[in-house]
Formats: C-alpha cells, structure tokens, sequence
C-alpha cells in the first residue's frame, strides 16, 4: 500500500484546505499539518528516487516553516489573535 502517498492526500490536503480558514485559531493549524506532511513528501521522494523534486518540497518545508513561526512562536507583532 503506498502509505507515503496516503499520508499526503490525509495531512497534506487538509492543511492546504485550513490555509483558507477565516478564524486564526483554527487557521493556524493548516502549519502544523503542512510541516507533518511534507515527511510524507520527503519519504516519496526518495523512496521513487525524484531528486529534483526533493528541492521544491525544501521550498515548500521552509513556507510551511515560516507560517509556524508566524503563527505559533512569533510573541512580538500582530499574529492575527
């Protein structure tokens, strides 16, 4: 069973579904989910050996990345409270 692939459609597609919440407290979930996901993305990656697009999920890891910080660590600033 292609459970990388699985893993992707269950986590990664709802974080992308939350990215468009209206409500911040449950808006900022969609990082937590999209930070999960992308081991799965990781994990298919090299398990199909696509090298290259290994370097697009790095990208997409350090956006998932930056929106946890915004949205969970960042303390100064207006983080949509």
């Amino acid at each position: 069973m292609p459970w990388d692939q699985i893993g992707i459609l269950v986590i990664g597609l709802p974080a992308l579904w939350l990215t468009t919440y209206r409500q911040f407290r449950i808006r900022r979930w969609a990082y937590i989910l999209g930070l999960v996901s992308e081991v799965f993305w990781i994990w298919t990656c090299v398990a199909h050996e696509q090298w290259l697009i290994l370097g697009s999920v790095a990208a997409y890891t350090f956006v998932w990345g930056r929106g946890f910080w915004e949205h969970w660590l960042r303390k100064d600033g207006d983080n949509g409270a």
